[in-house]
């Protein structure tokens, strides 16, 4: 898989992934994969703030339907705050060849990493190749990610 060749992915402390839904790329053999390697794993929860906490999880069949539908961990499981190592797995409805990314509309991961900076979690849109297109409206509270990675390859593209 090309997430593999990405040295980030490689040497994270922990990653940050997505319960996919409906059509978004699947992540449970990610999951499995980093499990089996002892990498510790993490699932967003939409706060009421808007924004993003994260919790760690072993098991998968932990998740259960959250606030729009999304899987997400149980609500008296702790969050954490991310690692300077840690790799987010970010979801996306499209994705432009400079990091821009077209997500369902709640700005959530906007809010969470509104700016890269020493230490930020490394940012990796994961998606369909027919996802990537050459270009997609964004704002200034728009971040922009890191890499981007579909099964036709990977993309490096972010500051």
């Amino acid at each position: 898989m090309h997430l593999e060749k990405n040295p980030q992915f490689r040497a994270a402390t922990e990653v940050a992934l997505y319960a996919h839904m409906g059509n978004e790329l699947p992540t449970d053999g990610i999951f499995t994969a980093l499990r089996e390697r002892g990498v510790p794993t993490l699932f967003p929860r939409c706060r009421p703030e808007g924004d993003l906490a994260f919790v760690e999880l072993i098991d998968w069949r932990a998740l259960e339907p959250g606030r729009h539908g999304v899987f997400e961990p149980p609500a008296q499981k702790a969050a954490r705050r991310l690692s300077g190592g840690a790799v987010v797995l970010v979801p996306g409805v499209g994705f432009d060849r400079e990091g821009h990314r077209l997500g369902r509309g709640g700005g959530y991961y906007d809010r969470t990493f509104a700016e890269s900076e020493p230490g930020s979690p490394f940012l990796i849109g994961l998606g369909y190749a027919f996802q990537v297109v050459v270009d997609l409206p964004y704002g200034p509270r728009d971040r922009v990610l890191d890499a981007i990675v579909s099964e036709e390859g990977m993309r490096c593209v972010g500051t």
